[in-house]
Formats: structure tokens, sequence, C-alpha cells
């Protein structure tokens, strides 16, 4: 009876060892989860930053092009008037 009281023991010390060390690791796991969590909000974050830069970019570039697509009728206009001055 006593060794067997012994084992039933033993048995309960290796589960509650097992338990412990599981929650350790659980432990660990939320860590890195809260870790991670941090992480992708760190990336949401450089992505919106990124993203209005590109729109800021992209509204730049657009009024460029009109300037440019602007500039290129009112030139055209002056080079047909020289063209009728001329007689072409």
């Amino acid at each position: 009876m006593a060794e067997e009281l012994s084992m039933i023991m033993q048995a309960i010390r290796e589960v509650d060892a097992n338990v412990k060390g599981m929650r350790v690791e659980m432990d660990e796991m939320k860590q890195d989860i809260t870790e991670m969590k941090q992480d992708i909000s760190e990336i949401k974050r450089d992505l919106k930053k990124t993203n209005r830069r590109m729109d800021d970019m992209y509204e730049d570039l657009s009024d460029q092009i009109k300037m440019v697509h602007d500039e290129h009728w009112e030139t055209r206009k002056e080079v047909q008037k020289i063209k009728k001055k001329i007689g072409m």
C-alpha cells in the first residue's frame, strides 16, 4: 500500500511539473502573441503613412500632368497663331 501511495504521489508530482511547464509555455506564447500584435500595429501605421505619401505623390503628379497638358495646348495655340501670321 505504501508503495502504491508512493507511486501515486510520484505521478501527481510529475503531472504537477508538466502542468507548470505547460503554464510557462502558455505564458511565453501569450508574450509572443502580444509582441506580434504590436508588430502588426506598427506595420499598419507604416502602411497608412506609405499610402498617404503615395496619395500625395499621385495628386502632385496629376497636377503636373494637367499643367503639362495645359502648357502643350497653349503652346499649340501660339504655334497656330504664328503659322497664320506667316501664311502657312
